[in-house]
C-alpha cells in the first residue's frame, strides 16, 4: 500500500504520469490491492478519463473470484458510485446488478443443499435479496 500512497502524493502534486506508474507498481506487487485500484480509477475519473477508470475497475474486479469478498464488494460499490457521479444511471444500474449477481453466487454456494434437503432459515443476505427483488418489482 506504500506504493499506492506515493501514487496519491504524486497525483496531489499534479504528476499524473508518475501517479500512474506508482499505482501500476502497487498492482504489480499485489493485484488485489483495493486501495490502489480505487485510487487509480478515481484519479482517472477526476481527470476526465472515465473509460480508463472503468477499465481499471473491471481489471481489479477480475482479480477476485466469486463468491465476492468484502474487498470485491468495495470495488463494486466504488464503480457504481463513479457511474452515478457521471450521471450514467443505466451504467450504474448495470454495475449494481452485476454486483448483486455476484452476491447471489455467494448465497447459492454457501447454501447448496446436502443430499437430504433440510428446512433451514433463510440467511440475512437471502432475506435482503428477497426484499430488494420485491422492491425492484414494485417499481417496474
Amino acid at each position: 500500500e506504500a506504493l499506492a500512497g506515493v501514487g496519491v502524493l504524486e497525483e496531489q502534486e499534479g504528476n499524473v504520469e508518475d501517479a500512474r506508474k506508482f499505482y501500476s507498481r502497487a498492482l504489480d506487487a499485489d493485484r488485489r490491492n483495493v486501495p490502489a485500484v480505487t485510487a487509480w480509477a478515481l484519479m482517472e475519473e477526476r481527470i476526465g478519463e472515465s473509460k480508463d477508470a472503468r477499465m481499471i475497475f473491471e481489471r481489479g474486479l477480475r482479480q477476485f473470484s466469486s463468491p465476492p469478498s468484502e474487498a470485491k464488494m468495495g470495488l463494486w460499490n466504488g464503480y457504481e458510485q463513479m457511474e452515478l457521479r457521471a450521471g450514467r444511471l443505466i451504467a450504474a444500474e448495470a454495475v449494481a446488478e452485476r454486483a448483486d449477481r455476484d452476491k447471489l453466487v455467494k448465497i447459492y454456494n454457501s447454501n447448496k443443499p446436502s443430499e437430504k434437503p433440510s428446512k433451514r432459515k433463510k440467511s440475512k443476505e437471502e432475506m435482503e435479496m428477497m426484499r430488494w427483488e420485491k422492491k425492484r418489482e414494485a417499481t417496474r
